[in-house]
Protein backbone atom coordinates (compact mmCIF):
# COMPACT_ATOMS: atom_id res chain seq x y z
CA UNK A 1 0.00 0.00 0.00
CA UNK A 2 2.85 2.88 0.68
CA UNK A 3 4.68 1.85 -3.05
CA UNK A 4 1.26 2.55 -5.05
CA UNK A 5 0.39 5.47 -2.62
CA UNK A 6 3.71 6.96 -3.38
CA UNK A 7 4.15 6.18 -6.92
CA UNK A 8 0.36 7.60 -7.48
CA UNK A 9 1.68 10.80 -5.69
CA UNK A 10 4.39 11.07 -7.47
CA UNK A 11 1.99 10.19 -11.19
CA UNK A 12 0.11 13.27 -9.82
CA UNK A 13 2.86 15.29 -9.45
CA UNK A 14 4.42 14.46 -12.87
CA UNK A 15 1.13 15.43 -14.72
CA UNK A 16 0.15 18.86 -12.24
CA UNK A 17 3.78 19.81 -13.66
CA UNK A 18 2.66 20.12 -17.06
CA UNK A 19 -1.42 21.06 -16.14
CA UNK A 20 -0.78 24.37 -14.06
CA UNK A 21 -4.71 24.19 -12.76
CA UNK A 22 -3.78 20.51 -10.93
CA UNK A 23 -0.55 22.27 -9.69
CA UNK A 24 -2.51 25.14 -7.92
CA UNK A 25 -5.28 22.25 -6.58
CA UNK A 26 -1.88 20.27 -5.01
CA UNK A 27 -0.89 23.65 -3.47
CA UNK A 28 -4.40 24.35 -1.95
CA UNK A 29 -4.71 20.70 -0.64
CA UNK A 30 -1.29 20.19 0.21
CA UNK A 31 -1.61 19.95 4.33
CA UNK A 32 -4.08 17.33 3.70
CA UNK A 33 -2.19 15.75 1.00
CA UNK A 34 0.57 15.57 3.64
CA UNK A 35 -1.59 13.76 6.00
CA UNK A 36 -3.07 11.08 3.88
CA UNK A 37 0.00 10.23 2.48
CA UNK A 38 1.63 9.94 5.52
CA UNK A 39 -1.10 8.09 6.77
CA UNK A 40 0.31 5.15 4.72
CA UNK A 41 3.74 5.89 4.30
CA UNK A 42 6.59 5.53 7.45
CA UNK A 43 8.93 7.05 4.75
CA UNK A 44 6.87 9.91 5.09
CA UNK A 45 6.66 9.96 8.98
CA UNK A 46 10.42 10.18 9.54
CA UNK A 47 11.80 12.79 11.60
CA UNK A 48 13.22 15.59 9.75
CA UNK A 49 13.46 16.06 5.98
CA UNK A 50 10.97 12.95 5.75
CA UNK A 51 8.02 14.54 7.28
CA UNK A 52 8.36 17.38 4.82
CA UNK A 53 8.94 15.21 1.66
CA UNK A 54 5.25 16.09 0.13
CA UNK A 55 5.51 19.32 0.64
CA UNK A 56 8.81 19.72 -1.14
CA UNK A 57 7.36 17.78 -3.83
CA UNK A 58 4.49 19.66 -4.48
CA UNK A 59 6.76 22.85 -4.47
CA UNK A 60 8.54 21.90 -6.62
CA UNK A 61 5.44 20.49 -8.99
CA UNK A 62 4.48 23.95 -9.07
CA UNK A 63 7.86 25.55 -9.64
CA UNK A 64 8.19 23.56 -12.38
CA UNK A 65 4.46 24.63 -13.85
CA UNK A 66 5.24 27.78 -13.34
CA UNK A 67 8.21 27.67 -15.67
CA UNK A 68 6.82 25.42 -17.71
CA UNK A 69 4.20 28.08 -18.09
CA UNK A 70 6.27 30.90 -18.45
CA UNK A 71 7.68 29.74 -21.63
CA UNK A 72 4.19 29.07 -23.42
CA UNK A 73 2.83 32.24 -22.64
CA UNK A 74 2.97 35.55 -23.58
CA UNK A 75 2.81 38.62 -20.99
CA UNK A 76 3.21 35.91 -18.32
CA UNK A 77 4.18 38.23 -15.60
CA UNK A 78 1.27 40.34 -16.31
CA UNK A 79 -0.48 41.96 -13.18
CA UNK A 80 1.57 39.56 -11.20
CA UNK A 81 2.20 43.09 -8.68
CA UNK A 82 -0.55 44.42 -7.84
CA UNK A 83 -2.16 46.47 -4.91
CA UNK A 84 -3.61 43.70 -3.70
CA UNK A 85 -0.08 41.63 -3.58
CA UNK A 86 1.62 44.37 -2.39
CA UNK A 87 -0.48 45.02 0.54
CA UNK A 88 -0.24 41.58 1.98
CA UNK A 89 3.67 41.05 0.99
CA UNK A 90 3.80 44.44 3.07
CA UNK A 91 1.63 43.40 5.84
CA UNK A 92 3.69 39.88 6.21
CA UNK A 93 6.89 42.10 5.76
CA UNK A 94 5.86 44.35 8.48
CA UNK A 95 5.23 41.77 10.39
CA UNK A 96 8.26 40.09 10.80
CA UNK A 97 9.70 43.65 11.55
CA UNK A 98 8.06 44.10 14.90
CA UNK A 99 9.74 40.88 15.90
CA UNK A 100 12.53 43.66 16.89
CA UNK A 101 10.53 44.89 19.75
CA UNK A 102 8.23 42.12 19.95
CA UNK A 103 8.51 40.01 23.89
CA UNK A 104 7.66 37.26 21.74
CA UNK A 105 10.37 37.68 19.71
CA UNK A 106 12.34 34.32 19.55
CA UNK A 107 8.99 31.91 19.28
CA UNK A 108 7.91 34.43 16.52
CA UNK A 109 11.20 34.21 14.54
CA UNK A 110 10.86 30.30 14.54
CA UNK A 111 7.42 30.76 13.51
CA UNK A 112 8.08 33.45 10.90
CA UNK A 113 10.83 31.52 9.30
CA UNK A 114 9.32 28.27 9.24
CA UNK A 115 6.87 29.33 7.10
CA UNK A 116 8.96 31.56 4.61
CA UNK A 117 9.05 28.23 2.40
CA UNK A 118 5.11 28.42 2.73
CA UNK A 119 5.08 31.80 1.81
CA UNK A 120 7.13 31.39 -1.50
CA UNK A 121 4.86 28.27 -2.87
CA UNK A 122 1.87 29.54 -1.89
CA UNK A 123 2.20 33.31 -2.32
CA UNK A 124 4.37 33.44 -5.09
CA UNK A 125 3.89 30.44 -7.15
CA UNK A 126 0.09 30.36 -6.29
CA UNK A 127 -1.12 32.95 -8.25
CA UNK A 128 1.14 32.31 -11.23
CA UNK A 129 -0.94 29.15 -11.70
CA UNK A 130 -3.72 30.88 -12.65
CA UNK A 131 -3.00 33.39 -15.13
CA UNK A 132 -6.69 33.30 -16.74
CA UNK A 133 -10.07 32.71 -15.40
CA UNK A 134 -10.02 29.69 -18.00
CA UNK A 135 -7.47 28.31 -16.31
CA UNK A 136 -9.88 29.01 -12.86
CA UNK A 137 -12.70 26.72 -14.15
CA UNK A 138 -10.41 24.05 -15.06
CA UNK A 139 -8.53 24.60 -11.10
CA UNK A 140 -12.04 24.20 -9.49
CA UNK A 141 -12.68 20.44 -10.98
CA UNK A 142 -9.14 19.42 -10.07
CA UNK A 143 -9.82 20.95 -6.80
CA UNK A 144 -13.29 19.33 -6.41
CA UNK A 145 -12.07 15.52 -7.92
CA UNK A 146 -9.00 15.30 -5.39
CA UNK A 147 -10.56 16.97 -2.10
CA UNK A 148 -13.44 14.50 -2.74
CA UNK A 149 -10.99 11.68 -3.31
CA UNK A 150 -8.77 12.66 0.02
CA UNK A 151 -12.24 12.52 1.51
CA UNK A 152 -12.83 9.28 0.75
CA UNK A 153 -9.51 7.90 1.54
CA UNK A 154 -9.51 9.20 4.95
CA UNK A 155 -13.02 7.86 5.46
CA UNK A 156 -12.01 4.51 4.63
CA UNK A 157 -8.21 4.24 5.97
CA UNK A 158 -8.22 2.61 8.65
CA UNK A 159 -5.37 4.42 10.09
CA UNK A 160 -7.53 7.11 10.61
CA UNK A 161 -9.38 7.04 13.99
CA UNK A 162 -11.38 9.38 16.32
CA UNK A 163 -9.69 10.35 19.62
CA UNK A 164 -11.60 13.10 22.06
CA UNK A 165 -13.71 14.27 19.50
CA UNK A 166 -10.81 15.23 16.46
CA UNK A 167 -9.75 12.90 13.94
CA UNK A 168 -5.88 11.61 12.64
CA UNK A 169 -3.64 8.66 12.83
CA UNK A 170 -1.98 7.36 15.75
CA UNK A 171 2.00 7.88 15.70
CA UNK A 172 4.04 6.91 18.91
CA UNK A 173 1.21 7.11 21.22
CA UNK A 174 -0.61 10.28 19.97
CA UNK A 175 -1.99 11.95 17.09
CA UNK A 176 0.15 13.12 14.76
CA UNK A 177 -1.86 14.68 12.53
CA UNK A 178 -3.68 18.38 12.89
CA UNK A 179 -7.57 17.89 12.41
CA UNK A 180 -7.78 21.07 11.34
CA UNK A 181 -6.64 20.45 8.17
CA UNK A 182 -9.13 17.12 7.79
CA UNK A 183 -11.35 19.74 9.21
CA UNK A 184 -10.27 22.57 6.55
CA UNK A 185 -10.21 19.99 3.84
CA UNK A 186 -13.81 18.31 4.53
CA UNK A 187 -15.08 21.58 4.67
CA UNK A 188 -13.49 23.04 1.20
CA UNK A 189 -15.10 19.90 -0.32
CA UNK A 190 -18.73 20.39 1.32
CA UNK A 191 -18.39 23.77 0.08
CA UNK A 192 -17.49 23.00 -3.62
CA UNK A 193 -19.78 19.89 -3.72
CA UNK A 194 -22.74 22.30 -3.08
CA UNK A 195 -21.41 25.42 -4.94
CA UNK A 196 -20.18 23.51 -8.44
CA UNK A 197 -23.12 24.10 -10.25
CA UNK A 198 -21.53 24.14 -13.66
CA UNK A 199 -18.12 22.45 -14.39
CA UNK A 200 -15.61 21.04 -16.89
CA UNK A 201 -16.35 17.48 -15.26
CA UNK A 202 -19.17 16.79 -17.49
CA UNK A 203 -21.69 13.75 -16.61
CA UNK A 204 -19.59 13.33 -13.62
CA UNK A 205 -20.16 16.58 -12.48
CA UNK A 206 -23.60 15.34 -9.92
CA UNK A 207 -22.17 12.08 -8.56
CA UNK A 208 -19.04 13.69 -8.07
CA UNK A 209 -21.01 16.54 -6.16
CA UNK A 210 -22.99 14.21 -4.58
CA UNK A 211 -19.92 12.37 -2.90
CA UNK A 212 -18.14 15.95 -2.07
CA UNK A 213 -20.93 16.50 0.20
CA UNK A 214 -21.24 13.27 1.46
CA UNK A 215 -17.61 12.88 2.48
CA UNK A 216 -16.66 16.28 2.82
CA UNK A 217 -19.53 16.53 5.39
CA UNK A 218 -18.56 13.18 7.38
CA UNK A 219 -14.76 14.48 7.35
CA UNK A 220 -15.31 17.59 8.62
CA UNK A 221 -17.60 16.22 11.34
CA UNK A 222 -15.42 13.58 12.23
CA UNK A 223 -12.68 15.94 12.45
CA UNK A 224 -14.17 18.18 15.01
CA UNK A 225 -14.03 21.48 13.28
CA UNK A 226 -16.85 22.92 14.18
CA UNK A 227 -15.88 26.33 12.32
CA UNK A 228 -14.87 24.87 9.31
CA UNK A 229 -17.82 22.98 9.11
CA UNK A 230 -20.34 25.38 10.02
CA UNK A 231 -18.71 28.05 8.14
CA UNK A 232 -18.98 26.28 4.46
CA UNK A 233 -22.49 25.67 5.57
CA UNK A 234 -23.41 29.20 6.12
CA UNK A 235 -21.59 30.56 2.98
CA UNK A 236 -22.86 27.88 0.65
CA UNK A 237 -26.67 29.65 1.43
CA UNK A 238 -26.39 32.90 -0.22
CA UNK A 239 -23.66 31.99 -2.60
CA UNK A 240 -25.69 29.02 -3.91
CA UNK A 241 -27.93 31.55 -6.31
CA UNK A 242 -24.95 33.37 -7.45
CA UNK A 243 -23.21 30.81 -8.35
CA UNK A 244 -26.46 29.40 -11.22
CA UNK A 245 -28.99 32.26 -10.63
CA UNK A 246 -32.32 31.13 -10.17
CA UNK A 247 -34.07 32.48 -13.23
CA UNK A 248 -37.00 30.17 -14.04
CA UNK A 249 -38.89 27.16 -11.96
CA UNK A 250 -36.69 24.40 -13.32
CA UNK A 251 -33.54 26.46 -11.68
CA UNK A 252 -35.68 27.26 -8.55
CA UNK A 253 -36.36 23.54 -8.22
CA UNK A 254 -32.81 22.11 -8.28
CA UNK A 255 -31.78 24.69 -5.96
CA UNK A 256 -34.45 23.62 -3.23
CA UNK A 257 -33.34 19.86 -3.90
CA UNK A 258 -29.75 20.65 -3.43
CA UNK A 259 -30.91 22.79 -0.19
CA UNK A 260 -33.22 19.96 1.42
CA UNK A 261 -30.11 17.24 0.06
CA UNK A 262 -27.39 19.03 1.83
CA UNK A 263 -30.03 19.36 4.79
CA UNK A 264 -30.67 16.37 5.28
CA UNK A 265 -27.13 14.63 4.69
CA UNK A 266 -25.79 16.92 7.34
CA UNK A 267 -28.81 15.84 10.31
CA UNK A 268 -28.18 12.45 9.45
CA UNK A 269 -24.54 12.58 9.69
CA UNK A 270 -23.97 14.83 13.09
CA UNK A 271 -27.11 11.86 14.46
CA UNK A 272 -24.92 9.03 13.32
CA UNK A 273 -21.15 9.76 13.60
CA UNK A 274 -21.33 12.35 17.14
CA UNK A 275 -21.73 10.35 20.44
CA UNK A 276 -20.20 10.96 23.75
CA UNK A 277 -17.62 13.73 24.13
CA UNK A 278 -17.60 14.53 20.32
CA UNK A 279 -21.70 15.57 20.23
CA UNK A 280 -21.13 17.66 22.87
CA UNK A 281 -18.14 19.43 21.33
CA UNK A 282 -20.85 20.46 18.81
CA UNK A 283 -23.29 21.42 21.15
CA UNK A 284 -24.00 25.06 21.36
CA UNK A 285 -22.80 26.03 25.18
CA UNK A 286 -19.91 23.78 24.36
CA UNK A 287 -18.90 26.35 20.93
CA UNK A 288 -19.41 29.38 23.36
CA UNK A 289 -18.14 28.21 26.41
CA UNK A 290 -16.07 25.00 26.48
CA UNK A 291 -12.55 24.62 25.96
CA UNK A 292 -11.46 25.74 22.53
CA UNK A 293 -14.77 27.87 22.69
CA UNK A 294 -16.03 31.60 21.26
CA UNK A 295 -15.11 32.89 24.67
CA UNK A 296 -11.79 31.43 24.99
CA UNK A 297 -11.01 33.58 21.56
CA UNK A 298 -12.67 36.53 22.99
CA UNK A 299 -10.46 36.26 26.32
CA UNK A 300 -7.58 35.91 24.38
CA UNK A 301 -8.52 39.20 22.26
CA UNK A 302 -9.13 41.47 25.67
CA UNK A 303 -5.63 40.22 27.12
CA UNK A 304 -4.10 41.00 24.08
CA UNK A 305 -6.06 44.74 24.12
CA UNK A 306 -5.06 45.16 27.30
CA UNK A 307 -1.78 45.05 27.08
CA UNK A 308 -1.64 46.97 24.17
CA UNK A 309 -3.46 50.19 25.71
CA UNK A 310 -1.29 50.27 28.41
CA UNK A 311 1.84 50.92 25.79
CA UNK A 312 1.17 54.51 24.10
CA UNK A 313 3.87 53.48 21.75
CA UNK A 314 2.01 50.42 20.82
CA UNK A 315 -0.66 52.28 19.46
CA UNK A 316 1.37 53.56 16.20
CA UNK A 317 3.79 50.48 16.13
CA UNK A 318 1.87 47.62 17.56
CA UNK A 319 3.06 45.33 20.77
CA UNK A 320 5.50 43.15 18.27
CA UNK A 321 4.09 40.20 16.44
CA UNK A 322 3.47 37.02 18.55
CA UNK A 323 3.87 39.13 21.59
CA UNK A 324 0.98 36.97 22.86
CA UNK A 325 3.39 34.28 23.29
CA UNK A 326 5.62 36.48 25.52
CA UNK A 327 2.68 38.28 27.26
CA UNK A 328 1.03 34.98 28.05
CA UNK A 329 3.21 32.59 28.41
CA UNK A 330 1.35 29.93 30.21
CA UNK A 331 -1.56 30.07 27.54
CA UNK A 332 -2.10 26.65 26.23
CA UNK A 333 -1.86 28.58 22.60
CA UNK A 334 1.10 31.00 21.06
CA UNK A 335 -1.15 33.37 19.19
CA UNK A 336 -4.76 34.96 20.20
CA UNK A 337 -6.20 32.89 17.25
CA UNK A 338 -7.98 35.78 15.80
CA UNK A 339 -5.83 37.52 12.58
CA UNK A 340 -7.39 40.95 12.88
CA UNK A 341 -6.76 41.23 16.61
CA UNK A 342 -3.31 40.51 16.22
CA UNK A 343 -2.55 42.94 12.93
CA UNK A 344 -4.81 45.56 15.58
CA UNK A 345 -2.60 45.23 18.61
CA UNK A 346 0.56 43.64 17.42
CA UNK A 347 1.11 45.09 14.29
CA UNK A 348 0.08 48.43 15.20
CA UNK A 349 -1.11 51.75 12.70
CA UNK A 350 0.46 50.36 9.45
CA UNK A 351 -0.75 46.49 10.29
CA UNK A 352 -4.12 48.04 10.17
CA UNK A 353 -3.67 50.07 6.84
CA UNK A 354 -2.05 47.24 5.53
CA UNK A 355 -4.47 44.92 6.25
CA UNK A 356 -7.71 47.55 5.50
CA UNK A 357 -6.67 47.99 2.49
CA UNK A 358 -5.78 44.28 1.29
CA UNK A 359 -9.59 43.69 2.00
CA UNK A 360 -10.87 46.50 0.75
CA UNK A 361 -8.76 45.96 -2.23
CA UNK A 362 -10.38 42.11 -2.56
CA UNK A 363 -13.86 42.99 -2.16
CA UNK A 364 -14.02 45.42 -4.53
CA UNK A 365 -12.67 43.27 -7.20
CA UNK A 366 -14.56 40.02 -5.72
CA UNK A 367 -17.93 42.56 -7.18
CA UNK A 368 -16.03 43.07 -10.64
CA UNK A 369 -14.78 39.54 -11.29
CA UNK A 370 -18.15 38.57 -10.30
CA UNK A 371 -19.83 41.56 -12.85
CA UNK A 372 -17.36 40.12 -15.71
CA UNK A 373 -18.49 37.00 -15.24
CA UNK A 374 -21.83 37.07 -14.92
CA UNK A 375 -22.96 36.10 -18.39
CA UNK A 376 -20.41 32.80 -18.64
CA UNK A 377 -22.12 29.99 -16.64
CA UNK A 378 -18.60 27.96 -16.16
CA UNK A 379 -16.80 31.23 -15.47
CA UNK A 380 -18.52 32.55 -13.39
CA UNK A 381 -19.37 29.36 -11.11
CA UNK A 382 -15.57 29.53 -11.02
CA UNK A 383 -15.17 33.01 -9.87
CA UNK A 384 -18.17 32.10 -7.23
CA UNK A 385 -16.04 29.17 -5.65
CA UNK A 386 -12.99 31.46 -5.83
CA UNK A 387 -14.89 34.32 -3.96
CA UNK A 388 -16.50 31.99 -1.36
CA UNK A 389 -13.32 30.44 -0.91
CA UNK A 390 -11.74 34.23 -0.25
CA UNK A 391 -14.86 34.06 2.64
CA UNK A 392 -14.56 31.24 4.12
CA UNK A 393 -10.38 31.90 4.70
CA UNK A 394 -11.58 35.35 6.40
CA UNK A 395 -13.62 33.45 8.82
CA UNK A 396 -10.99 30.84 9.53
CA UNK A 397 -8.09 33.23 10.07
CA UNK A 398 -10.01 35.08 12.87
CA UNK A 399 -11.09 31.41 14.76
CA UNK A 400 -8.04 29.72 14.13
CA UNK A 401 -4.94 32.10 12.48
CA UNK A 402 -2.06 33.70 13.23
CA UNK A 403 -0.54 36.27 10.25
CA UNK A 404 2.72 34.22 8.89
CA UNK A 405 0.00 31.11 8.85
CA UNK A 406 -2.66 32.56 7.05
CA UNK A 407 -0.75 32.05 3.36
CA UNK A 408 -4.32 30.50 2.06
CA UNK A 409 -6.72 33.89 3.25
CA UNK A 410 -3.79 35.94 1.22
CA UNK A 411 -3.43 33.41 -1.72
CA UNK A 412 -7.42 33.96 -2.57
CA UNK A 413 -7.34 37.83 -2.18
CA UNK A 414 -4.00 38.21 -4.55
CA UNK A 415 -5.24 35.85 -6.63
CA UNK A 416 -9.18 37.77 -7.44
CA UNK A 417 -6.79 40.73 -8.20
CA UNK A 418 -4.48 39.04 -10.49
CA UNK A 419 -7.85 37.65 -12.60
CA UNK A 420 -9.84 40.92 -13.18
CA UNK A 421 -6.56 42.53 -14.60
CA UNK A 422 -5.68 39.85 -16.21
CA UNK A 423 -9.53 39.95 -17.63
CA UNK A 424 -9.61 43.69 -18.04
CA UNK A 425 -5.78 43.54 -20.04
CA UNK A 426 -7.12 40.70 -22.52
CA UNK A 427 -10.70 42.66 -23.51
CA UNK A 428 -8.29 45.95 -24.09
CA UNK A 429 -6.28 43.93 -26.31
CA UNK A 430 -8.86 42.86 -28.42
CA UNK A 431 -11.46 45.75 -28.53
CA UNK A 432 -8.90 48.03 -27.51
CA UNK A 433 -10.93 50.19 -24.85
CA UNK A 434 -10.99 49.37 -21.13
CA UNK A 435 -13.59 47.57 -19.64
CA UNK A 436 -15.44 49.89 -17.17
CA UNK A 437 -17.76 48.80 -14.79
CA UNK A 438 -19.32 45.68 -17.27
CA UNK A 439 -18.08 42.97 -19.52
CA UNK A 440 -16.77 43.99 -23.16
CA UNK A 441 -19.26 41.88 -25.11
CA UNK A 442 -16.49 41.44 -27.67
CA UNK A 443 -14.00 39.29 -25.60
CA UNK A 444 -14.46 35.30 -25.14
CA UNK A 445 -12.59 34.01 -22.40
CA UNK A 446 -11.01 30.47 -23.90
Amino acid sequence: MEILSLVAFALLCLYASMRPPVAFALVLLMFPMELVLQSNSSILRTPGIGVQLVNIAIGMTALLAVLRLSLRTVGFMRSFISPSSMMAYGLLLWGATTLLWSPGREAGIEATVGQLPYMVVILVLGPLLLPRVDALVSCVSAVLVIATGLCLIVLINPEFVVKNGRLGFEFGGGLLTNPLSLGELGGLALLLGILTRRSTLGSLAVPLRVAAVLAGTAVAIQAGSRGQFFYALIIAVPFLPLAAPVKNVRNLILALVAVVFVGLVVSSLLDTLLSGFAAKRFSLDEMLYGTSSSSTRVDNVLGLGLAWAQSPTAWIFGLGYYAFNGLFPNNESSYSHVVFADVIFEMGLPGVVFMSWFVYLTVRDSFRLYRLAADFPLERAACTVLIALFVYQLLLVNKQGNLWGSMYFFLMGILISRLVATWDKEADAVDGSAVSGSFASSWQPS
